[in-house]
């Protein structure tokens, strides 16, 4: 039935192992360390030019 739906074939690959996914689901919200927020604050940057009507409401996303 697909191969008419479809014009190419897609190569079908093995699900994840279930340790692989017992590991994410008790890790995948882990709060961030001080040093991760830390590096994600100093990579942030204001977006908006200095004349922009916006560049005084930019605020960090991540504050430390």
């Amino acid at each position: 039935m697909w191969n008419d739906v479809f014009e190419r074939k897609w190569e079908k690959r093995p699900g994840v192992k279930q340790e692989e996914m017992d590991a994410f689901l008790q890790t995948w919200n882990v709060a961030l360390s001080m040093q991760e927020l830390q590096e994600i604050r100093a990579r942030q940057k204001n977006p908006f030019p200095k004349l922009s009507p916006f560049y005084e409401q930019y605020t960090p996303m991540v504050e430390c």
